[in-house]
């Protein structure tokens, strides 16, 4: 319970954790005097940041061995992004659940093709068996 409350509390966190990272590096990049508090926070962060993609990059690598390295920098390059829009599906996620928790948001899907087959279509001229 303890491991499933983290992964959900650092998707909610992220976002934070990757401002904070950009509002201290422009500052620092800028010339303004960061506390060293900041500075010890910055460096937390960028290492925080850092163990988490290469703890992703590696377990992928591992388990995909036949892409090859030619697409992991493609990979590496969009953990950013693909961890920002997990955030933003687990803060609606969040949402919803305060404001409708008793509300399944369910994905349509269309029949396969497999099962259409299987499926007759009913219509107003069909005998409904009794």
């Amino acid at each position: 319970q303890i491991l499933l409350a983290g992964i959900v509390l650092s998707m909610l966190t992220y976002p934070v954790l990757l401002a904070s990272v950009l509002i201290y590096s422009v500052a620092s990049l800028f010339g303004w005097r960061l506390d060293t508090w900041q500075y010890y926070l910055l460096g937390l962060d960028l290492i925080n940041l850092g163990i988490a993609y290469s703890a992703l990059l590696i377990l992928g690598y591992a388990a995909t061995p036949k892409a090859g390295l030619r697409n992991l920098a493609k990979v590496a390059l969009s953990l950013p992004g693909y961890w920002l829009l997990i955030s933003i599906a687990a803060w609606r996620a969040v949402w919803e659940l305060i404001r409708a928790p008793h509300h399944w948001n369910k994905t349509p899907h269309k029949i396969s093709a497999s099962r259409a087959a299987f499926v007759r279509p009913m219509t107003s001229s069909a005998q409904v068996p009794h």
